[in-house]
């Protein structure tokens, strides 16, 4: 996570490895990022309130192949290969 509020010199507050592997594409809502890992099945449900301190709350295994997510309020919408465009409501009940 950067400090962009000044774009000359942006300051990093913290960064977090998922336990994925490396992310294919992320998104954030409130204190949570969303990030599709490597597999593309799983969803890493990661707590960023505290960027120096971020730690990883759940992870969702889906039985789908994600390319893409989008956070708005509790409803994810994921872009996914063969299956189409998938809406997970009420995620935010699933993070404990």
């Amino acid at each position: 996570i950067y400090d962009i509020s000044n774009p000359a010199s942006p300051a990093l507050l913290g960064n977090h490895y998922p336990g994925g592997g490396w992310m294919w594409s992320s998104a954030v809502a409130g204190n949570y990022a969303y990030v599709v890992t490597n597999d593309y099945s799983q969803i890493e449900v990661i707590d960023i309130s505290d960027p120096a301190k971020m730690r990883t709350v759940t992870r969702l295994d889906l039985p789908i192949n994600m390319k893409s997510i989008k956070a708005i309020g509790d409803t994810l919408y994921v872009g996914t290969q063969g299956v189409g465009f998938q809406v997970l409501p009420q995620i935010k009940r699933r993070v404990p």
